[in-house]
């Protein structure tokens, strides 16, 4: 049919041809070289589609939402506990500095005793175990891999670094130097560390935190070219053939049923359009049919017409009641009456006036007992022509059933000079005996 698929965006998506034929869809790309055809994608499973896809795009959205408040739960304790591990490392260089810079420390400090040391070391520790057990795959891989060795590094600083503190705090003599020098050169560097994790879990919660707002950009993007390629759809597959499916059920509704709807698909609408388009196929061609037969009833009408006309005698089509229906043009010469004015008239009308009573009888019992037959007495029946004038009839009776009707048809025949030629005969006859 050198037609265009529907989805061309050139296509008007009608096709009109003198000699339509079936409009069937193309081979399923989806078909497997095995033989087996894919479930039919109908209207129900494409929104089921849809469905599961904005489902999908759903959860996605609400696993983001909620990694995001995990990761921000978890990452505002991680800096909680830092923030403890600076406070802890400054507390236990004040506490050496105070306390046991000198071999004479000031005993009247209340930070100089053995249990404020023990127990900022013990925070320290709690801390950093609270550092480290809190989960870093929310952050991205580089990050975690930084972040895990910079706790490490942290653990090994920290226990030479509270081990000193604790042999600073006990022991005296020259191992007490060796350690007071040790915290020294390390109290700067410990701190320097733990501002650094602070940093660096910073850094790592904003890069975190911008992957997941690409994500969730990426998400949108994606929701919004599957809406519009729904739209799309939707227009292209359903809006556009529906509109095509109005105008050409218009133009069928004004007697054109050329038209075919386009439509590659195997839902719903396609089989729509597949009756719609075969609906049209058979309806224009029953009408060609019909016109053929039209056609050929009216060549045979004109032939019997024309049959009826040409008779050599009257014809007179009446209803049981004696109505007169029809008439050829025999008929209207016999009577001398129009062809108007006999199709007013009754057969009564056609009898001289004493002979209708007589003949209403006869019409009466021909009504009960409807049959071929000749009519009158010795098959002559007087008539009555317009003027007023009488003329000898031969008169044969038909009934004719059409439909539920009756009809009687009637052939007229003159015979007056029939009858002149059989008087003149008697009477030649009569003479030859005379003589």
């Amino acid at each position: 049919n050198n037609a265009k698929h529907d989805d061309d965006p050139e296509s008007p998506g009608m096709h009109s041809s003198k000699s339509p034929t079936m409009v069937r869809p193309p081979a399923d790309p989806m078909t497997a070289v095995s033989g087996y055809r894919l479930p039919r994608l109908t209207l129900g499973r494409k929104l089921l589609l849809v469905t599961l896809a904005f489902s999908i795009l759903w959860l996605g959205f609400f696993a983001l939402s909620h990694l995001s408040q995990t990761h921000t739960t978890a990452f505002t304790t991680q800096i909680n506990e830092a923030g403890k591990l600076r406070m802890f490392s400054q507390r236990v260089a004040y506490i050496i500095a105070a306390c046991h810079a000198d071999a004479s420390p000031t005993g009247n400090l209340a930070v100089c005793s053995t249990d404020p040391l023990t127990s900022t070391i013990a925070g320290y520790n709690e801390s950093l175990k609270t550092v480290e057990n809190i989960p870093s795959m929310l952050f991205l891989k580089d990050d975690r891999e930084a972040f895990r060795k910079a706790v490490r590094s942290i653990r090994s600083d920290w226990e030479r670094y509270s081990s000193t503190a604790r042999i600073v705090a006990e022991a005296q003599g020259p191992a007490k130097a060796d350690a007071m020098a040790y915290m020294e050169t390390r109290a700067e560097p410990l701190l320097e560390q733990t501002r650094a994790l602070v940093r660096q879990l910073v850094d790592s919660q904003l890069r975190a935190q911008a992957w997941r707002d690409s994500a969730q950009n990426a998400l949108q993007g994606i929701s919004m070219l599957l809406l519009s390629g729904i739209a799309v759809m939707g227009y292209r597959q359903g809006v556009r053939p529906l509109r095509n499916l109005v105008e050409l059920t218009r133009r069928a509704g004004e007697g054109d049923f050329r038209g075919q709807i386009h439509y590659a698909a195997r839902d719903e609408i396609g089989e729509l359009a597949n009756a719609f388009n075969h609906t049209n196929i058979r309806t224009e061609r029953l009408i060609i049919d019909l016109q053929a037969e039209a056609q050929a009833a009216r060549r045979a009408e004109e032939t019997t017409e024309s049959l009826f006309e040409a008779a050599a005698d009257g014809i007179i089509i009446s209803d049981l009641g004696g109505r007169i229906l029809k008439v050829n043009r025999e008929a209207e010469q016999l009577f001398a009456y129009s062809r108007e004015a006999l199709l007013s008239r009754n057969v009564d009308d056609l009898l001289p006036e004493r002979l209708r009573t007589r003949h209403r009888h006869y019409v009466k019992g021909y009504s009960s007992h409807p049959g071929p037959r000749s009519m009158g007495r010795g098959s002559v029946v007087l008539g009555r022509r317009c003027d007023g004038s009488e003329i000898p009839l031969e008169i044969s009776l038909s009934p004719v059933r059409i439909g539920d009707d009756e009809r009687v048809i009637a052939v007229v025949r003159d015979i007056s000079e029939r009858l002149k030629t059989e008087s003149d005969r008697q009477r030649l006859l009569t003479i030859l005996d005379m003589t």
